[in-house]
C-alpha cells in the first residue's frame, strides 16, 4: 500500500480478509481435528465461529467469508491478471 502497488483501499480489503481469515482460523486450529465440515459442526461451535469472527450468526459469516473470498479474488486478479 506505502509504495502505490495497490490502491489504499484493496489493501484495506486485503487487512479485513486477513483479520477475518485469522479470526476464523484460530477458532478451528484450537477446536477441529481434520477438515472442518459445517453441516456436521455442533451449533456451539458453530456459534463461537460467528463470534469470534464478529458476525450475528454462522450463516452471517458463511456469507462474509464467501463475499470477501470474491474480493480478495477480484483484487489479485486486477494486481496480477496473468497469474490468477
Amino acid at each position: 500500500i506505502a509504495t502505490g502497488a495497490i490502491a489504499p483501499e484493496d489493501g484495506r480489503t486485503l487487512a479485513a480478509a486477513l483479520r477475518l481469515w485469522h479470526a476464523v482460523q484460530g477458532v478451528l486450529r484450537l477446536t477441529v481435528e481434520g477438515p472442518f465440515e459445517p453441516e456436521a459442526a455442533p451449533e456451539a461451535l458453530r456459534a463461537t465461529l460467528a463470534r469470534a469472527a464478529g458476525a450475528r450468526n454462522f450463516a452471517a459469516l458463511d456469507s462474509e467469508v464467501r463475499a470477501t473470498a470474491a474480493r480478495v479474488l477480484a483484487i489479485f486478479e486486477r494486481a496480477l491478471p496473468n497469474v490468477v
